[in-house]
């Protein structure tokens, strides 16, 4: 019995290190790089792998999730989303092979969700994960105020090597006002900045269950607020102000700290390029003008079940801003049902799990990082993007789920108590 669960906690261990290292440590842009040295094969560098490795441990690891029927509506969502997928890619002249790599990407890792790590595990399980997170986004915000402070120092160093992104170079050498922003291995500002706010959403959580944190509230703050700060991220910046209110609306010493952490980020240069993209663009940058154009173009029609296939066409005429949106690029390649589908299932099971009064706070926070993860084209494509959300609601998932967890003990030990006359301790 003992080696049974000594077993299963080193496969829950390891399982947590495969799934933070495939998409943080060897992240997309890095895979793309090493790959091509000697493969041009877009499926092994284009799916995560080694989080898909990480999944399958923390599936053996754990009670499988399909074993609750009440949630079996929630697990079959995605397997019907293969339908209108495989019929647009195919009827559109793409291959099969494109169907696996896009599934892999915005369809299967959606059951990272559904994976409730064993209760007797799940809080050294997410320290554990806090741990190796919040490590590596120090390290990433450090290298963003370097950048930030000494004109892309870092990212001159590292874009030569990266051949296969010109993004690097780009980014590296702005020429514009959109690319003097933080741009980092794991790819384009708008994406840091998502990860940043994920920090600042998973420490604040996980404090706010009873833990002790990994860092105090304030230092949590500070950090996220100049990550994102470094980021240029319009949206980005209002998501994390409003997870601050959130958070720390009760305590007014925290949103004071929190006031004098954001007034710094701006006096101290690091938040400038928010500031000027917020004179000189408005908030969507050109998204919402877009998409009205898009929706008034009579040559292009939304469809439940039919889809383009991919945005050549539209872009072509100008329509790029308004395929930011992943609602809109799900549809319009894929179908309406299939929009429906992947973001419902989300949006539906969180809500079902977290629309609480005990977890509402964590419900709110979760659908601030939901919002600003819709606001963004690469989480529809075949990218990292999709599965850093689903292993980031994941950890929040269970972060919550300790809680209950708490709370289904003491009933436990109540009934007990209760059961005792009656010489029914034993079960």
């Amino acid at each position: 019995m003992e080696n049974s669960i000594s077993r299963k906690k080193i496969l829950n261990y390891i399982g947590i290190v495969f799934v933070f290292a495939g998409v943080f440590i060897l992240s997309y842009p890095v895979r793309k790089e090493i790959v091509s040295i000697w493969s041009n094969r877009t499926y092994i560098w284009g799916i995560c792998w080694i989080s898909w490795l990480g999944f399958l441990l923390l599936s053996a690891g754990n009670a499988p999730f399909f074993k609750n029927k009440k949630e079996w509506v929630f697990m079959i969502l995605p397997l019907l989303s293969l339908i209108p997928l495989t019929y647009n890619i195919l009827k559109n002249g793409q291959s099969l092979g494109f169907v696996v790599l896009y599934s892999s990407c915005c369809v299967f890792p959606l059951y990272f969700i559904f994976i409730k790590l064993d209760r007797d595990n799940a809080a050294e399980l997410v320290r554990f994960f806090l741990i190796l997170f919040d490590a590596c986004v120090i390290i990433m915000v450090i290298w963003a105020v370097i950048d930030t402070g000494f004109d892309k120092i870092i990212l001159r160093q590292i874009a030569p090597l990266m051949k296969t992104s010109p993004d690097f170079m780009n980014f590296a050498y702005p020429e514009y006002l959109d690319q003097n922003r933080f741009y980092s291995l794991w790819g384009h500002p708008v994406l840091n900045a998502t990860i940043f706010n994920m920090f600042y959403v998973l420490n604040i959580a996980y404090i706010q269950d009873g833990n002790k944190g990994i860092f105090p509230g304030w230092l949590i703050c500070l950090i996220s607020l100049a990550g994102v700060g470094c980021c240029g991220s319009k949206t980005g910046i209002v998501v994390a102000i409003a997870i601050t209110l959130l958070a720390f609306y009760r305590d007014k010493r925290l949103l004071i700290v929190a006031g004098l952490a954001l007034a710094l980020v701006f006096i101290s240069g690091l938040g400038k390029n928010i500031i000027v993209r917020f004179l000189t663009q408005p908030l969507t940058t050109g998204r919402a003008g877009a998409l009205r154009a898009l929706l008034a173009d009579k040559s292009f029609r939304f469809s439940l079940f039919h889809g383009y296939g991919d945005t050549g066409a539209a872009v072509e005429r100008g329509y790029n801003a308004a395929f930011e949106f992943p609602l809109i690029k799900f549809s319009f390649n894929y179908g309406i049902i299939f929009a429906i589908i992947i973001l419902g299932t989300f949006l539906a099971y969180v809500t079902y799990k977290l629309c609480r009064k005990e977890t509402l706070r964590s419900w709110l926070l979760w659908g601030l990082i939901f919002a600003e993860v819709n606001t963004y084209s690469t989480f529809a494509e075949d990218r990292d993007n999709f599965m850093i959300f689903c292993i980031f609601t994941m950890i929040l998932l269970n972060i919550n789920y300790g809680e209950k967890q708490v709370e289904n003990n003491f009933n436990e030990l109540i009934s007990e108590y209760r059961e005792k006359p009656c010489s029914r301790r034993n079960h």
